[in-house]
């Protein structure tokens, strides 16, 4: 069982507005039904009994069922004449259920962490910071089987190529994740940017859009020659900050 203090903070102001809500809400709907006029006395504690099923944040503290009654003729009633029973008006009282939100309170910011590994080979800390890390893993595959990478579209029958192909779409995520974070690093040391989709300056680009942001380089090959065409200044820049590989590559050295 994780307890995380953030995520309670987060939870609980979350639960109380939800709580408010319904709560309002429910008062709402006790102030609608009492405005209703019932034939018989047992409409009415029909009505009641099924509002009273619905409720989740209060509760009944008073209810009874009020006659409308009033006599026939204007004026002054007679020696002995009883009013006229007219219809059955509901009159309640609700109260906030706090038993069940100190319940729903004492839950928040809870959640249950299962491994198959050996508590003497992780402690608690380490198998909540794989467990948080693997998030990183997962947006990963994600890019992976993008359609534009094309990877879906593969199909075998052997696990040997299964494995196979899982091994290849492995060392592309490693690479992916390398040049990122490396990417990322000489930003912040050299204190540069480039822009993100909406032309924001940024140290934190995702590798993909830094692909996007190196389309329509062309390579021109003139008698075994080539030649780089079509690099703009965010493009040198992105490709110095890759290191001489890629320098190299582009003949930017």
């Amino acid at each position: 069982m994780i307890f995380s203090e953030q995520a309670y903070e987060r939870q609980i102001k979350s639960l109380h507005k939800q709580y408010s809500q319904q709560g309002l809400q429910e008062c709402k709907d006790l102030e609608s039904l009492s405005r209703q006029v019932f034939t018989c006395q047992e409409d009415a504690q029909k009505a009641l009994d099924k509002f009273e099923k619905s409720l989740k944040m209060s509760y009944l503290a008073q209810k009874e069922l009020l006659p409308m009654a009033e006599y026939s003729k204007a004026g002054r009633p007679a020696k002995g004449q009883a009013p006229q029973v007219l219809g059955y008006q509901i009159k309640a009282c609700l109260a906030s259920k706090l038993d069940a939100y100190e319940k729903l309170r004492e839950r928040q910011g809870k959640f249950i962490l299962a491994s198959h590994q050996s508590q003497e080979l992780y402690t608690d800390g380490q198998l909540l910071m794989a467990y948080k890390n693997q998030s990183k893993v997962e947006k990963g595959f994600r890019f992976l089987k993008d359609k534009q990478f094309m990877a879906s579209t593969l199909f075998v029958k052997k696990p040997q190529r299964l494995e196979a192909i899982l091994m290849i779409m492995s060392l592309c995520l490693l690479v992916y994740a390398a040049l990122e974070k490396e990417l990322r690093q000489e930003l912040q040391q050299k204190n540069e940017t480039v822009p993100n989709q909406l032309k924001k300056q940024i140290q934190n680009p995702t590798m993909r859009w830094i692909f996007a942001l190196l389309a329509g380089i062309h390579c021109l090959y003139v008698h075994d020659q080539m030649i780089i065409l079509n690099l703009n200044d965010t493009q040198r820049k992105i490709i110095k900050l890759l290191g001489n590989t890629s320098k190299k590559y582009y003949q930017l050295e």
